[in-house]
Order: C-alpha cells, then sequence, then structure tokens
C-alpha cells in the first residue's frame, strides 16, 4: 500500500518492510466526538493511529472527576500499553475531534514491536513524549487556572487541527478540562469578550491566536517545544 502524505507520523516513521507487514490488517475507521475507545482498564485488543481528529487520554476517580493526560493526533498512537506488557488501558481514551484512524489487532502490532528494532525505537521515543505530556499536564491542572488551561488545551487543539475550529459541546469541554459545564462556559465567554475566540452552537473559532498564547501558562510552550521535537524524530 502506497503511503498517504496525511498517514500517521508513528506509521510513518517505521520501517517500511515492517509497515506493510502491518498492511492485511489495516483497517480505516471513523473517530466520533465523545466516542470511548477504551475505558480505563479495559482491556485493549487494537491500536489506534489518527489520521485526522483528536483523542484525549484522561484519568477518572471513581466520583466521576477526570484529569486531561494527553491529547493524541495524528502526531501519536492509542493503546501503546498493550506493546509493553500490559493488556489493559491506562487511561480513558475518548475523541475529542472528529476524523479518521487506521487500526490495527495489538496481538499483532505487538509481535512486530518485539521482534523488530525499528519499531520498538519509534514506540519507545513517542512513550517517552507521553510521559512529558502527562506530566506537564498534571502539573498544569494542579497549579493553573480554568481560563490559562482552556487557552493551552485550545492552542494545543488546533495544532492538531487542519483548522482553527472546533466542534464540541461545553458539556464535552467539560470533561475534557475535569471541570463542569457552567465553569467552561463562563471561561470561554471571557475569551470570546477579548476577541480570542468565537462561540456557539458547539462550533468554537480560534479568532486571534495571539491572544490564547498571551493568556495560557507557560505548560502550553514546554508541550509544543516536545511536540516539535517528537515530530522532527518522526520525520
Amino acid at each position: 500500500m502506497a503511503r498517504k502524505r496525511n498517514e500517521n507520523l508513528i506509521l510513518g516513521a517505521i520501517p517500511e518492510h515492517d509497515y506493510r507487514q502491518l498492511v492485511p490488517q489495516l483497517e480505516t475507521v471513523k473517530l466520533r466526538p465523545g466516542e470511548v475507545l477504551y475505558a480505563e482498564g479495559a482491556a485493549v485488543g487494537q491500536l489506534y493511529f489518527p489520521l485526522s481528529g483528536i483523542v484525549a487520554l484522561q484519568s477518572a476517580s471513581a466520583a466521576g472527576d477526570t484529569a486531561e493526560i494527553a491529547l493524541i493526533g495524528k502526531d501519536g498512537m492509542v493503546g501503546v500499553s498493550a506493546l509493553l506488557g500490559g493488556s489493559r488501558a491506562i487511561a480513558q481514551s475518548v475523541v475529542q475531534s472528529a476524523g479518521e484512524s487506521h487500526r490495527f489487532g495489538a496481538a499483532a502490532f505487538a509481535e512486530l514491536f518485539e521482534r523488530s528494532a525499528g519499531v520498538r525505537k519509534v514506540i519507545m521515543r513517542y512513550l517517552g513524549s507521553v510521559l512529558v505530556h502527562a506530566v506537564q499536564s498534571a502539573f498544569c491542572h494542579r497549579h493553573h487556572s480554568l481560563d490559562q488551561r482552556l487557552c493551552r488545551w485550545l492552542l494545543q487543539s488546533v495544532d492538531r487541527l487542519p483548522s482553527h475550529e472546533l466542534y464540541m459541546t461545553q458539556e464535552l469541554m467539560g470533561i475534557m478540562l475535569g471541570v463542569r459545564r457552567e465553569a467552561v462556559t463562563l471561561a470561554a465567554s471571557r475569551l470570546q469578550a477579548s476577541g480570542a475566540l468565537r462561540y456557539g452552537r458547539g462550533h468554537l473559532t480560534v479568532v486571534r491566536r495571539d491572544l490564547l498564547e498571551k493568556r495560557a501558562c507557560e505548560c502550553y510552550t514546554a508541550l509544543k517545544v516536545e511536540s516539535e521535537a517528537l515530530a522532527r524524530f518522526l520525520s
């Protein structure tokens, strides 16, 4: 199968002969907003490699409180725990923005991971990036205001999309940020009043990226640096 220009960067970085072994099992599936790919602790039978859209990794408490761990676009994969000796999802994986994804059986990819040093090199570098994002996100959730975190999250999201538009309900935004919908409404209203964005009926447009960057916490810059370093490694 010929490679596409918009192919997932992880798959694009693994050796060609290894990639071709996966082609017979290749599926391309739709990612629908709010869809839960895995619940935390669920068995991981499939690995997802987004081509477009965004998947969010979250940790959830027994009371239903959530905290974002990382955002995954075409620069990542969902279900990496299946390659590290575990068969259970270490976090809940929820589709944040609609798109498409390649999907492969976890067992077959794990066998290739064990056999191929080239595949292991790519996956281990990616895993390091996920850990950086998880640590930084935990710090951000603990130390920064909702307005700062919302700006950081919006910037990270549009960095992974072809436009500055997001289609998402306030309820889903609240889940992503770990706050009540009403809190998201107030924070988004403040950003809209500042001229940074337009929001209505689940359609959000970033109008002034520079204003979001000024209001975001330093976590955005740190995460952007890591994302760019990963992209250079995978290119």
